[in-house]
């Protein structure tokens, strides 16, 4: 998946104002990205319903970003 498909899966739960998808490999061997909401209500929402979610036969993992 590109950032355009992350932009309009996640677009449905509010409004997406960046998205990234890392080139590298997490330390588990998995591709990761990151997806900013305007609001913290939108991003709530978008993890209630997308996490778990199959996207081209793979399962999201989606939870909120801790520094």
């Amino acid at each position: 998946m590109q950032w355009k498909g992350l932009w309009h899966l996640f677009a449905r739960h509010g409004e997406v104002t960046r998205t990234y998808i890392a080139w590298k490999l997490s330390r588990g061997g998995k591709r990761f990205g990151f997806v900013s909401f305007g609001e913290d209500s939108d991003a709530a929402r978008a993890i209630e319903r997308l996490d778990g979610f199959n996207v081209y036969g793979y399962r999201l993992t989606v939870k909120d970003f801790k520094f």
